[in-house]
């Protein structure tokens, strides 16, 4: 696996994976597609905000985006997102921690129920003191 930065052109593909994501946990399509412009990744969204790829075998099979916003006391995790199919490989976890590494300050986290055991065994809210 490796992690580069996104491009523009990845917006589309990191989209598809943020939304099958959130869609395997169960949701109705109809609560799905309420959700849909909050799981789409523009290319604007890239530019403005640091955005990273997993790539396994070239495929892009995750992705994280952090705001930075200089009048905030910290970056905030906006996405965290690994393709269904390749969930449960250290994925999720290396995205994760490369966030905090990459991050000039403390970041933030808001987890959604579903990822709340995935981040308390990343560390919880001890991951940004640790940066």
């Amino acid at each position: 696996m490796i992690i580069r930065p996104a491009i523009a052109s990845d917006a589309t593909q990191l989209s598809a994976i943020a939304f099958a994501s959130k869609a395997h946990w169960g949701y109705s399509d109809s609560q799905m597609e309420l959700w849909r412009d909050r799981v789409t990744i523009s290319p604007d969204a890239i530019a403005r905000n640091a955005t990273w790829c997993a790539e396994v075998g070239g495929e892009v099979v995750g992705f994280c985006q952090v705001s930075l916003t200089p009048s905030e006391p910290h970056d905030c995790l906006e996405h965290l997102w690994v393709h269904p199919s390749h969930m449960r490989k250290g994925i999720g976890a290396a995205l994760l921690h490369h966030a905090i590494t990459a991050s000039p300050r403390a970041l933030l986290i808001h987890a959604e129920p579903e990822s709340r055991a995935f981040y308390e065994r990343e560390g919880g809210s001890s991951l940004a003191a640790r940066r």
